[in-house]
C-alpha cells in the first residue's frame, strides 16, 4: 500500500481518505502525513467499511475542489456492477484498452478498487491543482 500512495500521491498537502458504511454515512479523514494516512486507512478497513483515498492532497482539512492543493495523476474510475457503466471488471478493462488505442495513450497503472477498476497515468512531479484542472 505505502509503494502504491507513494507514487500516487502528492509529496505535500494534506491527505484525505473517506470511509463509507454500509448505512451510507460518509466518514473524512484528514492526515498531515503519508504514515499517518495509512495508519487512518487501516483503521477505516478495520472499521469495515468502504475506504477511498483522495488522489490529491488539499490545503486544508476540507475535501472540496476549491481547497485541492497538488496531484501526481491523471486518473479514471471505472464503476462496475448493477446500474453502472460496466457489468464486470473484465468489461471495464476492455473499454479501457478500446479508450486507451482509440487516444493513443501510454498504458496505466491499473488497479482493482473492489468495486470496479482505476487507471492511474503517474507523474515525475507534484502539479499545483490550477495547472492539473485543465488537462484532466
Amino acid at each position: 500500500m505505502r509503494y502504491f500512495y507513494e507514487r500516487i500521491l502528492p509529496a505535500q498537502g494534506v491527505y484525505c481518505a473517506t470511509g463509507i458504511d454500509t448505512t451510507g454515512r460518509v466518514i473524512n479523514v484528514f492526515s498531515e502525513s503519508l504514515d499517518e494516512l495509512i495508519e487512518h486507512v487501516e483503521q477505516l478497513r478495520d472499521a469495515e467499511v468502504n475506504v477511498f483515498v483522495a488522489p490529491g492532497s488539499f490545503l486544508n482539512h476540507s475535501r472540496r475542489a476549491e481547497n485541492s492543493s497538488h496531484l501526481r495523476s491523471f486518473f479514471i474510475d471505472l464503476d462496475v456492477g448493477k446500474e453502472k457503466a460496466y457489468p464486470s471488471q473484465q468489461a471495464a478493462i476492455i473499454a479501457l484498452d478500446q479508450f486507451l488505442d482509440r487516444a493513443g495513450l501510454p498504458p496505466p497503472v491499473v488497479v482493482n478498487s473492489g468495486n470496479g477498476v482505476h487507471a492511474y497515468w503517474v507523474f515525475d512531479e507534484d502539479v499545483p491543482a490550477a495547472q492539473w484542472k485543465p488537462y484532466a
